[in-house]
């Protein structure tokens, strides 16, 4: 039994060794901390998220018993803090749940998922708080559970509203009101700055977010905080909206088009990066591609239709699109007029794989299945493209006439039999001129002697 007892102790210690050795142990971790932590039902208060030796990524926040009002995402580096805002609607409390993906600054080689939470209660009037001594025979005595104190006893002012708002450029729809948190201001296209103005309406409260703000075309969203004596929040929203009207047109095949401004959300092309062009004086933007030594532009037509388009010599040549045929990257472009007609073929729209470019079909009924395009390779160089339907394959075209075996074998029947007949031709022209001659040289003795 000893023995038997010494061997399960042997093989207990190797395990632990064994699992010891294949945990990971990280020393970095992920912290929420509310305040205050008791609030009355309809009330907000603030959850304060920090990380400690992590990169966490991929933030999401779930609310239980609470709304979120400003919540956080993206990501948080170690010793970095975000606060979240939520307002309570649960007399039961509420839990804040904040989750993400973790990376150890000490194990960067490994990630793995992490989660931390806050609970908040919902204030209630306390009966005060007291104890009971014993007395007379009695040996038990009592202490009541502490009470949360009521937040209207808190000396801590819970004022977050503002006092006034106001903007340097343009007005404020609608008009100030501290109760109302969201306004939007519409600026024209040349407004590149503005200047945000806040007081709070308590002089113990603390307002971030005001001040002197870059502007892009589109919407521009600002928020403007206010962070009461007792860490309660309240958020105004700004949204100043550029006019995204170009300043600049330029024009393609005797169309106008405008230059897009608000390039944000741009579908840039792979290795295309960004630089300027100047044009009239103006700068505006655009992307070049030094492999390809290939520049494009960002513009728009009367109807908003965005596209890029290429930009050479001074002007606009061609349409520009990148696209995926059959696993190759390509560039769609315009085919100049002079090289659309081709012998033999017809200049239409054609679909592969869901896109649509144009190209040729070919009139020779045996080569229904393939069609031809001409598009441009990251190499910056423009090729011929031959692509067959009924197996989804795609090559260089060699620029071959579109010829089948049998048309091939009846050119060449017919080729030989055409050589035949200028033969015979030739040699019977030959005799004509011959006999012609003869019947000449005849006249001409026959007036000679006459």
């Amino acid at each position: 039994m000893k023995k038997f007892r010494n061997r399960f102790i042997v093989l207990l210690v190797c395990l632990m060794f064994m699992v010891g050795q294949h945990s990971e142990i990280y020393a970095g971790n992920m912290w929420a901390n509310a305040s205050p932590t008791s609030v009355r039902v309809g009330s907000n208060f603030t959850v304060t998220v920090g990380s400690s030796n992590l990169f966490i990524e991929g933030i999401s926040v779930t609310c239980s018993g609470c709304t979120i009002i400003s919540g956080i995402s993206g990501s948080i580096d170690k010793g970095e803090t975000k606060n979240i805002v939520a307002r309570l609607n649960s007399s039961a409390g509420a839990t804040v749940t904040i989750s993400g993906t973790a990376t150890d600054y000490d194990n960067p080689n490994s990630d793995f998922p992490i989660s931390t939470s806050a609970h908040v209660s919902a204030a209630t009037n306390s009966g005060g708080g007291s104890w009971t001594p014993s007395g007379g025979g009695s040996s038990s005595s009592s202490q009541t559970t502490p009470q949360t104190p009521d937040p209207e006893d808190d000396t801590h002012s819970k004022d977050n509203d503002l006092k006034s708002l106001s903007v340097s450029e343009g007005k404020l729809t609608p008009e100030f009101s501290k109760d109302t948190t969201s306004y939007n201001v519409n600026l024209p296209a040349t407004a590149k700055k503005i200047t945000l103005k806040a007081e709070a309406n308590d002089t113990k409260a603390t307002v971030e977010g005001t001040g002197e703000k870059a502007l892009e075309p589109g919407d521009n969203d600002f928020d403007i905080t206010v962070t009461a004596e007792n860490k309660s929040v309240k958020v105004y929203k700004v949204k100043v909206i550029v006019d995204e009207k170009p300043l600049m047109y330029l024009k393609y095949n005797g169309v106008k088009l405008g230059v897009v401004r608000n390039v944000r959300n741009a579908p840039i092309p792979p290795n295309f990066t960004a630089t300027t062009l100047k044009i009239k004086g103006k700068e505006i933007p655009a992307w070049k591609n030094e492999a390809m030594k290939k520049t494009i532009v960002y513009l728009m037509d009367t109807k908003n239709n965005k596209q890029f388009y290429l930009y050479e010599n001074g002007k606009v040549t061609s349409t520009f699109t990148y696209t995926k045929l059959l696993g190759r990257e390509v560039f769609l472009i315009d085919i100049p007029k002079a090289q659309q007609r081709r012998t033999g073929m017809n200049y239409q729209k054609l679909t592969i794989e869901n896109v649509t470019v144009m190209g040729w079909t070919f009139d020779e009924k045996s080569m229904k299945d393939y069609e031809l395009i001409y598009v441009m390779d990251l190499d910056g160089k423009c090729r011929y493209y031959q692509y067959e339907k009924s197996q989804h394959t795609i090559q260089l075209y060699s620029g071959a006439a579109a010829v089948t075996q049998s048309e091939y074998t009846k050119q060449v029947k017919d080729l030989k039999a055409g050589r035949t007949a200028m033969t015979y031709t030739a040699v019977a022209l030959g005799l004509l001129a011959a006999g012609l001659g003869c019947y000449a040289a005849y006249l001409t003795i026959r007036k000679k002697k006459s």
